[in-house]
């Protein structure tokens, strides 16, 4: 289904900013009238939520030129109606929320779920709002509310408009998941534990930084390109929809690699290719600094998403010793060379449903991580981790199930580099166990809380799963 643009997210989204401007300036908003209006064009909305929900586009395009060429009262007068009937149309489907909280958001999200996200055909611009009391009766409108006041039952989110991280919202057309028809019952998703050994990889301190700080780099860049490719080609093979690479165990230019090799495979699959992070130069206010920084690639190799992580990891000297690194870093407790700024994180929309890439210590800051699901109604978090051996009992399996049980289903894929050495110290501490094994990915079912556990011994294979789509 091609989308025909703009679509019925776009014109609200120019009503909700034209509002918000005349509000602010207090113009030309007679809030009485408006009121009254509403009263009497209460039949007229119900008429206009079955025309919405029948023919969205077409009936926008109707509201937009009753919207732009009417003469009843002032344009922002009826840019607030037009919202209106967007907002009670949200209320008629099934947005109801009742006078006393708890699981106010969660009978939103999973109407949301069960009956598509609007912004899975659209340009991201709406969201359910979080939990509010229904007001009962016709609202007061007054200067004074805030304009989110005046809708129950969605919100526009502009990319400033939350918390201290910026937010964007992207959507992929529909003309980029013409594969997506044929999923049917299940989702392939693979990892790819790129990097075998430590040895292939340059941990560097950096001891004239306050406080101590380490970095990170491939020691043949050119060989772990290789593989990521011939990783690539079989995933495209096999049909896996969703391929993730590990953190820190690409460059720049193997990011950029793996787009071209997309563009130059026939199939239709891989969908989504998270090309794990590489430590990216940048430059924030003239002042040269590092990024670890993913970039997504979609099924024609052009890059949708860009996350740079948030928060830096400091590694202790206990992990130093567990991953082999002691002699590198000098036996000091080191953060990572990284600049965490700008604060920002980028959400993709899919028929697949809203995606976000998170990266290692991203995922542990749970206060962050649950507000951005609960929020902004995430589905999968995507997360590339340079770590050791994945299992149940695990840091990335404990928060992957906490954040399954509010509706988001997490991929972790860690570098088969870390897990070798993880399992050595294992083996020389005595604390391995029969059942230790090369485990570098897991994956956490949303709602139900599964959690599957992938494990390799070979980082230039992928390894798949397939999770059914109920």
């Amino acid at each position: 289904m091609a989308i025909k643009d703009p679509w019925l997210p776009d014109f609200v989204a120019r009503w909700y900013d034209e509002l918000l401007s005349a509000l602010r300036l207090d113009k030309d908003v007679h809030y009485e009238d408006i009121s009254k209006w509403t009263r009497d064009h209460y039949y007229a909305k119900i008429t206009y939520y079955k025309l919405l929900l029948e023919k969205p586009n077409s009936e926008a395009h109707r509201l937009y030129n009753y919207v732009e060429n009417s003469d009843r009262g002032t344009k922002v007068e009826r840019c607030l109606y037009a919202l209106m009937v967007v907002n009670d149309l949200f209320c008629y489907v099934g947005f109801r929320i009742p006078r006393h909280p708890s699981p106010e958001w969660k009978q939103i999200r999973d109407f949301w779920v069960d009956h598509g996200n609007l912004l899975r055909s659209s340009v991201g611009y709406l969201v359910p709002r979080e939990a509010c009391t229904c007001s009962w009766g016709w609202p007061l409108y007054t200067p004074d509310h805030e304009l989110d006041c005046y809708f129950d039952y969605f919100r526009r989110w502009s990319p400033d408009d939350t918390w201290k991280y910026k937010v964007e919202i992207k959507v992929l057309p529909a003309s980029k998941v013409s594969l997506f028809p044929q999923l049917q019952d299940r989702l392939r998703i693979a990892v790819v534990p790129l990097v075998s050994s430590i040895k292939d990889m340059n941990v560097k301190s950096i001891k004239d930084s306050v406080p101590p700080s380490y970095s990170v780099t491939l020691a043949d860049p050119a060989a772990i390109q290789d593989a990521a490719l011939r990783a690539l080609q079989e995933c495209a093979a096999n049909e896996c929809d969703v391929v993730v690479f590990p953190e820190l165990t690409m460059t720049p230019e193997i990011q950029n690699a793996l787009g071209r090799q997309r563009r130059k495979i026939a199939q239709l699959r891989p969908y989504l290719i998270v090309a794990g992070s590489a430590h990216t130069p940048a430059k924030i206010k003239g002042k040269k600094c590092f990024h670890n920084q993913s970039l997504i690639f979609d099924n024609e190799g052009n890059s949708v998403l860009k996350h740079h992580k948030l928060h830096k990891y400091t590694m202790s000297n206990r992990e130093q010793d567990r991953y082999g690194f002691l002699d590198a870093l000098g036996y000091l407790d080191c953060c990572e060379e990284m600049t965490e700024q700008p604060s920002s994180i980028e959400i993709i929309d899919t028929i697949l449903g809203r995606i976000a890439v998170l990266i290692c210590e991203d995922l542990s800051v749970h206060k962050f991580v649950e507000r951005l699901i609960e929020k902004f109604a995430i589905d999968l978090l995507l997360v590339p981790v340079l770590d050791g051996m994945q299992d149940n009992n695990r840091w990335t399996a404990r928060y992957g199930k906490r954040y399954a049980e509010i509706g988001a289903g997490v991929v972790v894929a860690t570098s088969l580099s870390l897990v070798t050495q993880h399992l050595k110290h294992l083996k020389a501490t005595g604390k391995a166990t029969t059942s230790a094994k090369p485990s570098v990915g897991l994956i956490v079912v949303p709602h139900s809380g599964a959690l599957r556990i992938l494990e390799s011994t070979k980082h230039d294979q992928p390894v798949f799963i397939d999770i059914p789509l109920a």
